[in-house]
């Protein structure tokens, strides 16, 4: 059986032009507008970048997004590796767990938001429950406390995407290479030699 063809792949390369080449495109062209959302745009050249160039704000938004950036790959890509060859093991329980831990990856970045938002509630949420932790409870009075639920919150969500990928990275690796590579450990222990299971050999 061939690969499928290209018309499989049809709607969702037309849903994602729709959805985000478009727009991408849209917001291009209005970066040289000025737009109340009301009138008609109007079109007013590179004042916009210009006044952009010139915000002090726009620097410390970058460096920001750098440092989540970096401690998303940091803390992510490692969680998601282990999480991912263990999801595609055969432990006991491991499909009701996996099925569990997945569910934050169905929820949208509203409901999460709103979801964290009332559990870090400095009035009613659990840092005014555990104050000998949390102190006065406001974690979004302090940049390197709000910087750290951030981080806390994308790994809390995020993570699961990777672990997919690399889930399935680990289920796509030979059953027989596996074997084999137990094997050669056991043969070298042992001073013997093994073959190669034939769907291994003619890789």
């Amino acid at each position: 059986m061939g690969r499928p063809g290209f018309a499989w792949a049809l709607p969702a390369a037309v849903f994602f032009a729709l959805f985000a080449i478009v727009p991408l495109i849209m917001v291009a062209v209005l970066s040289f507008m000025t737009w109340d959302g009301l009138s008609s745009p109007q079109f007013v050249g590179m004042d916009n970048w210009s006044r952009l160039a010139d915000d002090p704000v726009m620097l410390k938004s970058i460096w920001l997004t750098l440092l989540l950036t970096v401690l998303g790959v940091v803390i992510q890509t490692p969680l998601s590796i282990v999480l991912g060859v263990w999801a595609a093991g055969h432990q006991r329980n491991r499909a009701v767990l996996s099925v569990i831990y997945f569910i934050p990856l169905l929820l949208s970045a509203t409901a999460v938001s709103v979801l964290w938002r009332a559990l870090l509630d400095p009035n009613f949420g659990i840092p005014a429950e555990a104050t000998w932790l949390f102190g006065d409870g406001n974690l979004f009075g302090e940049q390197a406390t709000a910087i750290g639920v951030l981080a806390f919150v994308s790994t809390w969500q995020f993570t699961l995407f990777h672990t997919l990928i690399y889930q399935g990275a680990a289920r796509a690796v030979p059953k027989c290479s596996t074997r084999q590579r137990r094997s050669t450990e056991r043969a070298a222990t042992a001073s013997s030699s093994t073959s190669p299971c034939r769907s291994c050999a003619t890789r």
